[in-house]
């Protein structure tokens, strides 16, 4: 039987590791609240974030048309004191059996470490997949939002469009033109 005090790092040789949040194990809830108040709530200003209480609810299965998944990155994810390097939070939208990157967020101190945001990214959307695959589906596909830099000034947005846009292209994605804002 798992140590269900035991986060679920996923590790590589340099000591980091991407930690998926798991909804039932208090020490995993404890992570995901160091994150959402250390990274998430640094990038994010108070008018455009989320509850912690809504996510904890989304990642429970308390949300009728989405499932949440959040990556966590970082080193000794399993110690009292880790050290928190970016966050990956995704959607799974049942219905349509597709995924949302709602956001990936990394801590400017390590924010030029693009491998450690693609294998961020990378475990983030294996997470997806597996809630898919759980819901009895084959994801379809995993969609990333970003503002269209034709259409929004730097000044509109957190971060400006064109270079989010570069960042996730160089991770590998690919540009998908969709209005989505009425």
């Amino acid at each position: 039987m798992a140590d269900p005090n035991r986060t679920n790092d996923q590790s590589s040789e340099s000591g980091n590791g991407v930690h998926i949040v798991d909804p039932n194990n208090p020490q995993s809830l404890g992570l995901l609240t160091k994150a959402y108040r250390s990274i998430y709530k640094a990038a994010i200003p108070a008018n455009a974030r989320e509850p912690l209480e809504d996510w904890v609810d989304s990642l429970s299965g308390g949300n009728e048309v989405a499932n949440m998944v959040v990556g966590i990155l970082g080193e000794s994810l399993d110690s009292a004191n880790p050290i928190l390097k970016g966050m990956a939070v995704g959607y799974y939208y049942k219905k349509q059996d597709a995924a949302l990157l709602a956001y990936t967020l990394m801590d400017p101190q390590y924010s030029d470490q693009e491998e450690l945001e693609r294998a961020m990214l990378n475990i983030t959307t294996a997470a997806l997949q597996d809630v898919s695959a759980n819901n009895g589906g084959k994801i379809s596909g995993v969609f990333i939002e970003a503002d269209d830099p034709k259409k929004i000034s730097s000044g509109e947005d957190s971060e400006a469009a064109a270079e989010r846009l570069r960042a996730f292209r160089d991770l590998g994605a690919k540009i998908v033109n969709i209005d989505y804002v009425a």
